[in-house]
C-alpha cells in the first residue's frame, strides 16, 4: 500500500496552504471537488488547487467520483463496520449477551448495519459537496487565472 502526502504551498511566502492524501491513487478524505484557484490565507497570492467544481467535470470525472464513492464505502463498510462487529460479537460473547453460536450472525448484523450507516454519512458529505459547488458556480462571477510569479490579487478596503 503506497500513500502519498501532499503539501500545497505557497510559492511566494512558502505557507502550508491545504494538504491531501493518496492511498493508492485515492485521495482519501478529500476531494476533487472545490475553486480551481484560493488565495493564500498569508500573502494572498492566488494559487492553483487542482480542484474542479462539478459543473466543470466532465462526465467521465462524475462518473469517476461516484465509482470512488462507491470504492471507499465498501472498503470503509468492511474494515470499520466488520472489524468493530466483530469485535463487539466477542466483548458480548465474554459478557455472556450472546453465546458463540451467534457470533456470525451478530457480527453480520453490525457489517450491514455499520456500512449502511458509514455509506449514507459518504453519499451525505458527497451531496452536500456537490450542492456547495453548484452554488459557488452560480454565483461565482470572479473570473480565476492561471498563477504567475508576483500576481496578486487587490485587497478590498
Amino acid at each position: 500500500m503506497s500513500t502519498v502526502i501532499t503539501v500545497l504551498r505557497c510559492p511566494e511566502c512558502g505557507a502550508a496552504v491545504r494538504e491531501s492524501v493518496n492511498i493508492n491513487g485515492f485521495r482519501a478524505a478529500n476531494t476533487t471537488i472545490g475553486p480551481p484557484t484560493m488565495l493564500c490565507p498569508a500573502c494572498g497570492c492566488e494559487l492553483i488547487t487542482g480542484l474542479s467544481e462539478w459543473a466543470d467535470k466532465s462526465p467521465v470525472e462524475r462518473a469517476w467520483f461516484f465509482v470512488r464513492l462507491a470504492l471507499w464505502s465498501a472498503v470503509s463498510g468492511l474494515v470499520v463496520a466488520g472489524g468493530g462487529g466483530a469485535i463487539l460479537a466477542f466483548v458480548l460473547i465474554g459478557c455472556g449477551v450472546i453465546d458463540e453460536g451467534q457470533y456470525e450472525a451478530c457480527s453480520l448484523v453490525f457489517l450491514c448495519l455499520g456500512s449502511s450507516l458509514l455509506a449514507g454519512m459518504l453519499v451525505r458529505n458527497a451531496r452536500c459537496e456537490i450542492r456547495q459547488s453548484l452554488a459557488r458556480s452560480r454565483g461565482d462571477l470572479v473570473t480565476h487565472h492561471r498563477y504567475q510569479p508576483g500576481r496578486r490579487r487587490p485587497s478590498v478596503g
